[in-house]
């Protein structure tokens, strides 16, 4: 039955750790007890996740009954319950039967499965776990105990697996009850030694720890989102940060831009005046210096008339 291990572990819900009840699956494809999903959904009214990949959904999907995982769940206990009456599984193929270290690989086989098997013959699964006794017998073997009157007064179990751990290190004797003020578990007699304490059952024990461990979970879920939803948010404010600086820059280079027009608009202005200037200045100093080169002409034609006559000896012409 070691082989069935793996299907009960797809078959174990990851909220209470259990074998499926009512299975539903989510819409990202995973698989929970519909009791579960709903006690873990309960007071969140914004956005669901999912309690394994953490997807959200906008809003609370709605749940169908996973019909193929009931069948499955169904044929699993099943087995289980057939294995839990007593039917043979130690002969081999051949109907030869199992050597000892066969026997006792099938027994660790299945004790990882949670079967116990019988400590008489090894081989079939205990029907009853005595206490008095601190062992497991099957139907065949646990006879003597119904029918022997010397065995009536022991007491009779479901089969418990792992009886050597079971056991009380100090009085021998199974350890029924823990003492959640000292964290351990003890036997009947250790009660006298705890009596300032308040020891429970075992199973009362295990189902209020894994009510506080539930509550824990739960807890858990919602600090996680929380840190999702703040995570979010801080995602929004980086993005709305981005967006007004983006915004901003936009805006920035476009004055400056139409400052630069302006600027180059202005130089060419400026520049457009210099020359217009420079073209007056230059055309006036043109007309002065053809006036001042009319007059030097002049000027010099008066010098070499002036020169020519003092170059003359006769007094009348020169006078004249």
């Amino acid at each position: 039955m070691a082989e069935l291990q793996p299907l009960a572990d797809e078959l174990t819900c990851s909220i209470c750790l259990e074998i499926f009840q009512q299975p539903v699956t989510t819409p990202c494809g995973h698989n929970f007890c519909l009791p579960c999903l709903d006690k873990t959904w309960t007071g969140q009214s914004f956005q669901f996740y999912c309690p394994q990949c953490r997807e959200p959904f906008q809003k609370r999907p709605q749940l169908k009954k996973n019909t193929v995982l009931c069948a499955l769940v169904e044929q699993l206990q099943q087995v289980k319950i057939h294995r839990d009456l007593g039917q043979p599984h130690s002969a081999s193929q051949d109907g030869e039967p199992l050597d000892p270290q066969s026997r006792k690989g099938d027994q660790e086989k299945d004790e990882a499965v949670g079967i116990v098997a019988c400590d008489y013959c090894l081989q079939t699964p205990a029907a009853k776990t005595c206490f008095t006794c601190m062992a497991s017998f099957c139907q065949e073997h646990l006879r003597p105990h119904l029918d022997n009157p010397t065995f009536h007064g022991h007491e009779l179990q479901s089969p418990v697996g792992d009886l050597a751990r079971r056991k009380c290190p100090e009085h021998g004797r199974l350890r029924e009850f823990f003492c959640s003020q000292h964290g351990v578990s003890i036997c009947c007699i250790c009660l006298v030694g705890h009596k300032t304490c308040s020891p429970v059952a075992l199973d009362v024990a295990r189902t209020e720890l894994k009510s506080k461990m539930k509550q824990k979970l739960t807890v858990i879920y919602d600090h996680i989102n929380m840190a999702s939803s703040a995570l979010r948010d801080v995602k929004l404010k980086q993005r709305a940060v981005q967006d007004t600086a983006a915004r901003k820059m936009d805006l920035l280079k476009h004055e400056y831009e139409e400052m630069k027009a302006l600027i180059e608009s202005e130089e060419k202005s400026s520049l457009r005046k210099l020359k217009e200037e420079e073209k007056r200045v230059l055309d006036k100093y043109d007309h002065v210096h053809q006036v001042l080169q009319k007059k030097k002409g002049e000027i010099e034609s008066i010098k070499e008339e002036i020169e020519l006559l003092l170059t003359k000896n006769d007094e009348i012409a020169f006078l004249e």
